[in-house]
């Protein structure tokens, strides 16, 4: 059994699992190009491209784009007078909410909000943090 030659056309662009005629396992690519004569096939992880025939395409199907995963941003440390243009494009503060805030409230929310699940995280504490932590010991 293979597919019909004139159905090609509706794969180009397109991510699929090519199950050749004879194989157990399907190749995993793209098609970059077709037509009633056969397909021109980019495998996966490969850079050159592969032409098949209708009759060794046992089927073809198009696979679902798996979602990206997104992962922390890492950022220097925010200085204190950026802090509440910081909180407001970073942390989804209003401008309102942002301007009503004292320098000092500012930055004493931004060091309580808890950064391991978030977009960003600061990769570094500042330096005046770091000499209160061991001025405190």
């Amino acid at each position: 059994m293979s597919i019909a030659p004139e159905s090609l056309a509706d794969f180009v662009g397109k991510d699929v699992n090519l199950r050749l005629v004879g194989q157990d396992e399907a190749l995993e690519g793209k098609v970059e190009q077709a037509s009633p004569a056969g397909i021109a096939f980019k495998r996966r992880g490969r850079r050159d491209i592969e032409p098949f025939f209708p009759d060794g395409i046992e089927s073809i199907e198009v696979v679902e784009k798996r979602p990206t995963k997104i992962k922390q941003k890492k950022q220097l440390p925010v200085a204190d007078e950026r802090v509440k243009a910081h909180l407001a494009s970073a942390h989804g503060l209003t401008l309102t909410e942002v301007n009503a805030l004292s320098q000092e409230d500012a930055v004493k929310m931004h060091n309580g909000i808890d950064h391991t699940d978030l977009g960003h995280n600061h990769d570094k504490e500042p330096e005046a943090e770091k000499s209160e932590a061991t001025e405190s010991e």
